[in-house]
């Protein structure tokens, strides 16, 4: 036997191995998915700080809100029941505290909570009926107060994380 066998014209040999071209596919396609893999990664991540952003301001916002209903509306409500006229509270002063006057800026109050600032405005307080001092001052019985909440340096308006609306009471025991 002739081991010097050579093989005939037209048949073709195994390859060993990858063409370049095969190699350049391969890389396109896993580069495809190592690029999708880190867009949902850098979503994820996105998601879990707007997360933690809505949890630390509602945290802010109840410490505020908690802090506002401990303060009371009025700074000195001084009594004199002897001399007062209850049909008309005359004897009675009424200043209300800080925290609850409105100010010419819009919101009237701001205080900052860790990376967070904490707006409150006053509305127009709600009358007590037929509760007139004199002919120009009143008795508010209730103020509404809206509380908003962003982070620092943002505009309280346009990029608010949360806001919560509500009412400070004033009750009178006659």
């Amino acid at each position: 036997m002739n081991m010097n066998i050579k093989p005939a014209k037209g048949i073709v040999r195994c390859q060993a191995g990858f063409t370049i071209i095969e190699l350049l596919i391969a890389v396109v396609i896993f580069s495809i998915g190592f690029m999708a893999v880190g867009g949902l990664q850098f979503g994820s991540m996105l998601k879990v700080r707007q997360s933690t952003d809505k949890t630390i301001a509602m945290e802010a916002i109840q410490e505020q809100v908690e802090v506002l209903q401990r303060i009371p509306l009025f700074m000195n409500t001084v009594w004199d029941h002897d001399a007062i006229d209850h049909d008309s509270l005359y004897g009675v002063e009424f200043d209300l505290s800080e925290a609850f006057r409105e100010t010419v800026d819009e919101p009237d109050h701001t205080v900052t909570i860790g990376n967070f600032d904490v707006f409150w405005s006053v509305d127009d307080p709600v009358l007590i009926p037929d509760r007139w001092i004199d002919d120009t001052h009143f008795v508010p019985a209730a103020v509404p107060v809206m509380v908003t909440v962003c982070r620092t340096g943002d505009d309280p308006v346009a990029d608010s994380l949360m806001s919560v609306q509500f009412v400070k009471y004033w009750v009178t025991d006659d």
